[in-house]
């Protein structure tokens, strides 16, 4: 496998970074798109643009809220990252909204050909519309020896409107690019980086992973009390700065908490 990056600016300098770095136009590649220009139409041109250059290439893609290439962070950029394979086969699979993260995941796991085949598979899903925790309970159920990777779509912290998308489907709720190979070799870690500050607090009410009192008090009250009428107003951008940890029993679970009444 080879891969190679590059931060977008126009077609005519990616059809010279295509040249140079001998992208084939093959089914074997797949581009991974990481856009801060959550733009319908921006979107739509850039997948036409770059299915003129590579018609047989898989795509996926995802709206974002900071691009990184390398050691240098954008905003509002888009950069494209090509995966070339030799052996390995690519599948990429779409869902749209539906009436709960679970039932989508579940319509998604069953598009999949020959999922328990799967080696990984590369996920974007709406960060808006979308509970990760939820959406990823069904594949730990439906296909728990699925390596999954990916993330939510984001949209600059506006909270209005972020995508998931393929080369044909811009609207998708979730997209996966699926690999097979059985002799691929995929490495896994994770690295939170998180570590909590100040005193405990209990949830005393909380629907799945939203929660809505800690300690008798609204989560948005807390958040004013602690950390200031600022921070409280600016929910829930803020929660993202100042997220928190859960424990349960002796445990510590860095699970997505949200705070209800925010976009999210």
């Amino acid at each position: 496998m080879r891969v190679v990056n590059c931060k977008y600016i126009d077609a005519n300098s990616l059809k010279d970074f295509i040249i140079t770095n001998d992208i084939p136009d093959t089914d074997k590649v797949l581009l991974q798109i990481f856009t801060g220009i959550c733009d319908r139409d921006y979107i739509s041109r850039l997948l036409d643009e770059i299915k003129d250059l590579l018609p047989h290439i898989n795509i996926i893609g995802t709206t974002t809220h900071g691009e990184i290439m390398g050691s240098e962070i954008y905003e509002r950029s888009t950069i494209l990252s090509f995966s070339i394979f030799e052996e390995t086969n690519i599948k990429v699979f779409a869902v749209n909204s539906m009436e709960s993260s679970y039932a989508e995941a579940l319509s998604l796991i069953d598009k999949i050909e020959d999922i328990n085949k799967a080696k990984v598979g590369i996920m974007f899903a709406d960060g808006l519309g979308v509970n990760g925790e939820e959406f990823l309970k069904a594949f730990d159920e439906k296909a728990p020896s699925l390596i999954i990777s990916g993330g939510l779509a984001g949209d600059n912290a506006k909270f209005v409107k972020a995508y998931a998308f393929t080369r044909d489907n811009i609207d998708a709720s979730a997209v996966i690019a699926v690999l097979y190979n059985p002799n691929l070799i995929v490495n896994t870690e994770i690295s939170l980086g998180w570590k909590a500050v100040g005193k405990t607090f209990t949830v005393t009410k909380a629907i799945g992973n939203r929660v809505y009192i800690i300690d008798d008090m609204s989560a948005q009250d807390l958040y004013g009390k602690y950390l200031g009428e600022r921070t409280k107003r600016a929910l829930p951008i803020s929660g993202i700065e100042f997220p928190l940890i859960a424990k349960n029993g002796q445990s510590s679970n860095y699970k997505r908490l949200l705070i209800s009444g925010g976009n999210r």
